[in-house]
């Protein structure tokens, strides 16, 4: 595929968004109409890029995700993070601390938590 740079307007509508719009023949390439999805990944400080779910590829899925845990964070934050990852469909999602090691009942929640709430997990 070849790259095109255009240089677009923002636009503010309503009270809270801005608009981009997107290039009608890249629209009509890909075989999309009004009310599909594009989606958005934000690489670095100042990247977009978009694509349609329908041409993601298997190395554009997240497989794996962690979750760095600081040594006094709450268990039951720990938990809502591993679920909401769970929930994202990530494959494989490691938790490990942010320095030294997890304290005992932040390892007890997030073994509890695998065995009760996720369905398929080891």
């Amino acid at each position: 595929m070849d790259e095109r740079e255009e240089t677009r307007k923002i636009q503010f509508t309503g009270k809270s968004s801005f608009i981009v719009s997107l290039p009608k023949q890249w629209i009509m390439e890909l075989g999309l109409k009004q009310g599909d999805q594009i989606r958005m990944v934000r690489k670095g400080a100042s990247t977009l890029e978009l694509y349609p779910p329908k041409f993601e590829t298997r190395s554009q899925k997240k497989e794996d995700a962690t979750i760095e845990i600081g040594s006094e964070e709450q268990t039951a934050a720990i938990v809502r993070k591993l679920i909401s990852l769970y929930f994202l469909g990530y494959k494989t999602i490691n938790v490990k601390p942010k320095s030294g090691r997890l304290n005992p009942n932040q390892r007890t929640a997030v073994k509890e938590a695998v065995k009760k709430m996720l369905m398929g997990s080891e």
